[in-house]
């Protein structure tokens, strides 16, 4: 093979990976844990999302105001028909948010009434378990 038709293959190859995810872990705790918490978002359990939240957050927002705004975001998008993991990534540190820790990121290819979404969750290991210390919903572009 000369080296023209390798490096048209090579590039090919890699461009064809561009956007690809890797294949998210099949069973981790932190999606587990996302999991248990999202039930109680999807059932409008606005409140005790909060206090099953990590402490930061406790710390970070109001029960009321977290409740307020979780309400907000879901009447735009309306109740959930399906979700499946997309990603998860583990981390050390989050940037200009927390102290170092253990962090988890979870994200889900959401499917709602009114939009598909995808949903990006922070947990932070707190003794024994994690604990959600962030949640965005963001609209699906056309291309993920």
């Amino acid at each position: 093979m000369s080296s023209q038709p390798l490096r048209l293959w090579v590039l090919c190859s890699l461009l064809a990976c561009v956007g690809c995810h890797p294949e998210p872990p099949k069973q981790h705790p932190a999606d587990a844990a996302a999991r248990q918490w999202l039930a109680l978002l999807d059932t409008h359990h606005y409140e005790e999302t909060w206090s099953k939240g990590s402490e930061w957050l406790r710390l970070s927002v109001s029960k009321e105001g977290w409740a307020r705004a979780l309400g907000e975001v879901h009447a735009q998008s309306g109740d959930l028909k399906h979700r499946e993991l997309y990603a998860l990534r583990g981390t050390r540190l989050i940037k200009n948010l927390l102290e170092p820790g253990e962090f988890a990121i979870v994200q889900y290819s959401s499917e709602y009434e009114k939009l598909p979404g995808v949903e990006t969750l922070v947990l932070r290991h707190e003794g024994d378990t994690w604990r959600v210390t962030g949640y965005r919903v963001e609209p699906k572009m056309p291309w993920d």
